[in-house]
């Protein structure tokens, strides 16, 4: 877990905020940041539910599987999306 926290400090854990406050609109801010934390908030209750099936020995049976799904399916989705998906920031505009 200390190098798993290593590596989020360094990568996107210290520019997230900033990106979106600096990126979005005034306007869409609100809404990007709640549609946001809805889609977090449905990921953990769908893991909350699926992770004791994944633990249970007559459900799944994944047993210590379980983790490289925490480890390995993260870490290739953000990754990825963390170097493909993050917004260019462009200089700011006078437009008067």
């Amino acid at each position: 877990m200390t190098f798993w926290n290593f590596v989020w400090q360094i990568s996107n854990a210290s520019v997230t905020y900033t990106i979106i406050g600096e990126v979005s609109a005034t306007r869409l801010r609100g809404k990007t940041v709640s549609i946001g934390m809805g889609a977090y908030a449905l990921c953990i209750v769908a893991l909350t539910v699926a992770t004791p099936y994944m633990l249970n020995p007559t459900a799944l049976n994944w047993r210590g599987k379980t983790a490289l799904f925490y480890v390995y399916l993260p870490s290739a989705l953000f990754g990825v999306g963390s170097v493909l998906w993050r917004p260019k920031a462009e200089p700011m505009r006078n437009l008067t």
